[in-house]
């Protein structure tokens, strides 16, 4: 690995970082692109490095996105399996800690979007806000009644937030805590709105997971920090938080890839534990290798059915950064979602149209390769009902 000159790590700010994982022009994972559009969306290298010294894998990267965030429109309230995950959230969240309360508990979430996980709580009796950085998402929210704030979670915000608001009893993060540059002021301005004895729930994607399946995917511009637990424990104790379990849900109730912690203000004052960040370096050191292996893999699998009418199912993060780094991906005919982005619509960087599911009934596809691949048993039962047996399915971890 190729050591970096002059940055500093985002966790502990030695300047002990290494390079490892590069990925050429890549694009946003949300920014699609209308026929008059293309060819004018963002494009720049990914460049992942690890601390020597913490040990925490970080973007070595600093990109605004403001206006990306503020025209931003992504939702996961159509699947079922996600709707799942966030009722099942809000629910075992209230049994195990909040159950026997005597008054109404209090729930923040960063990144709220358009809300629906918010819906969960308050369907088990939360008062809830969101912080969400897209207009569009906040209005909507709004419009369903879930009082949402239009900013970016910071300290400087805190002012936007009425006095009723602090003291919360739970602060809670979906695949968005990864979002944010600055992670140690975020912990700051979280301990000063959470109860001395409130729940911190965060879910990010676990880069232990994401070294065993090589999901380069997963490496954005809009991610900044990869954990798994050794180095989320160090991250939270750093920052004044104890995690008390990893295993809220059942691996079964979680969604792909995650790593969902809860935590809470730490009691006493001890040194935060300190990793291994030799074995951290030690596990992500051939990643890129190993990256450039699936890519490959992916691309033989499309030049030797490029005879057959190939679909690629999943407009979400995975299918957008897995298809920019292949070179094959001419050969797949055009991208299904269940939630596109707005008619004629193509993805950034390779162009590829967006279609609904329903285009799958007149225009019979021979294989359909799944990226979505935590929703693969929903997509193979949604899909039956056009004719299409599990035979004609690929699911992207054949691959990884």
């Amino acid at each position: 690995m190729e050591q970096v000159i002059n940055k500093k790590c985002r966790i502990c700010n030695s300047n002990d970082l290494y390079k490892a994982v590069l990925l050429n022009d890549m694009p946003f994972t949300d920014e699609f692109v209308t026929e008059a559009r293309i060819d004018k969306e963002y494009l720049a290298n990914i460049e992942i490095g690890i601390c020597a010294q913490c040990g925490i894998a970080q973007n070595l990267n600093d990109t605004n996105m403001d206006n990306y965030y503020n025209d931003y429109e992504y939702s996961v309230g159509g699947s079922k399996f996600a709707n799942s995950f966030m009722d099942t959230l809000a629910k075992k969240t209230k049994q195990q800690f909040f159950k026997n309360c005597d008054y109404t508990p209090s729930v923040l979430e960063i990144g709220s979007g358009s809300g629906e996980q918010l819906m969960m709580f308050k369907k088990y009796g939360f008062s809830v806000i969101g912080v969400e950085p897209s207009e569009y998402l906040t209005n909507y929210a709004n419009s369903n009644d879930i009082t949402t704030i239009h900013d970016f979670f910071y300290a400087g915000m805190l002012d936007k937030i009425k006095e009723k608001y602090f003291n919360i009893d739970c602060v809670v993060s979906s695949y968005t805590f990864d979002h944010i540059p600055y992670i140690n002021e975020t912990f700051d301005a979280i301990k000063s709105i959470l109860k001395p004895d409130g729940k911190l729930i965060i879910e990010v994607h676990d880069l232990d997971l994401i070294i065993q399946r090589k999901e380069y995917c997963l490496f954005e511009h809009e991610h900044y920090i990869y954990l798994n637990k050794a180095t989320a424990k160090y991250l939270f104790e750093k920052n004044g938080f104890e995690i008390i379990t990893y295993d809220l849900l059942d691996e079964k109730e979680k969604r792909g890839n995650s790593l969902l912690i809860i935590a809470q203000k730490k009691s006493n004052s001890a040194i935060e534990t300190i990793p291994y960040p030799k074995q951290e370096v030690e596990n992500i050191k051939d990643l890129n290798f190993n990256i450039q292996t699936t890519i490959n893999k992916i691309d033989t699998w499309l030049e030797k059915n490029k005879d057959k009418k190939l679909v690629a199912y999943g407009a979400g993060g995975r299918g957008v950064m897995t298809i920019a780094a292949l070179k094959n991906y001419k050969n797949f005919k055009y991208v299904v979602d269940q939630n596109p982005k707005g008619e004629n619509i193509f993805l950034p960087k390779t162009h590829l149209l967006v279609e609904k599911p329903k285009k799958l009934a007149s225009d019979n596809a021979d294989l359909i390769l799944v990226f979505s691949y935590g929703y693969y048993e929903e997509i193979v039962e949604s899909l039956s009902i056009y004719g299409y047996t599990r035979e004609q399915f690929v699911s992207l971890l054949e691959f990884v």
